[in-house]
């Protein structure tokens, strides 16, 4: 991904020194800075949930950045990236919108979800062999023989559903492809603050290319450069 290697050297030095709740980033050449930017974690399912949002009403644009990681994670300094993890990033902007989610994602898995399938389960029994052709009937030898089969029907769940990640990406099965978000890509860092075990403030960096566009349909790749936050987080269940 040529995205990759620029994106690393921009989430790798120190961070400046910025007050709470501040966010920043440039699009299209125009800067952003805000205030407003709050942090929100959330127990999921065995997973925990991460989430960067702001809404500017004075500068008109609404960020909403998710990362999806094992519980306990969240607790520890991440570098993300929609490559391999389950990052999206949604910017409205009085320019337009902008979009970014992995290409690759893998389906949620349904405990209800099964399909039919049918099994020809031997009997014990015997027939007679159907591919006897007309002249061996009339001839007096013993007629050919085979097992006897019976059809069952059974419910039966998709085989992904007990196969790794690596294993669903490296057969396709249990994978959705994604292929109008091919050529974005977002990278996020997130140091976490800990009090009482909990995490009450992430510092960080971002940056990445999405999917831009000002109308419903069309749309360029565009570059989301220096984003940087110090927010506050709040833990909910």
């Amino acid at each position: 991904m040529r995205f990759l290697l620029p994106l690393l050297i921009v989430l790798s030095p120190a961070l400046t020194a910025i007050e709470q709740g501040e966010l920043k980033f440039s699009i299209g050449g125009k800067n952003y800075t805000t205030t407003n930017a709050q942090g929100l974690i959330q127990a999921k399912k065995g997973k925990t949930r991460i989430m960067i949002a702001v809404k500017d009403v004075e500068q008109r644009f609404m960020l909403m950045v998710t990362a999806d990681v094992a519980a306990g994670q969240e607790k520890e300094t991440l570098t993300l990236n929609s490559e391999d993890s389950e990052v999206t990033v949604s910017l409205r902007t009085r320019q337009g919108t902008l979009a970014i989610m992995p290409h690759t994602q893998l389906a949620k898995i349904d405990p209800q979800m099964a399909y039919i399938e049918r099994r020809d389960v031997d009997t014990g029994q015997t027939e007679d062999d159907p591919e006897d052709n007309e002249r061996d009937r009339h001839s007096q030898r013993p007629r050919k023989r085979r097992a006897k089969m019976k059809s069952e029907y059974h419910r039966v769940k998709p085989r992904w559903h007990e196969m790794s990640r690596a294993d669903r990406l490296k057969h396709g099965e249990g994978v959705i492809q994604n292929n109008s978000f091919r050529n974005t890509f977002f990278a996020l860092r997130l140091v976490p603050v800990l009090s009482q075990g909990k995490v009450v403030s992430y510092t960080g960096t971002f940056s990445g290319a999405g999917r831009f566009s000002n109308s419903i349909s069309g749309g360029e790749i565009r570059p989301v450069e220096r984003g940087e936050f110090h927010i506050k987080v709040e833990n909910v269940r």
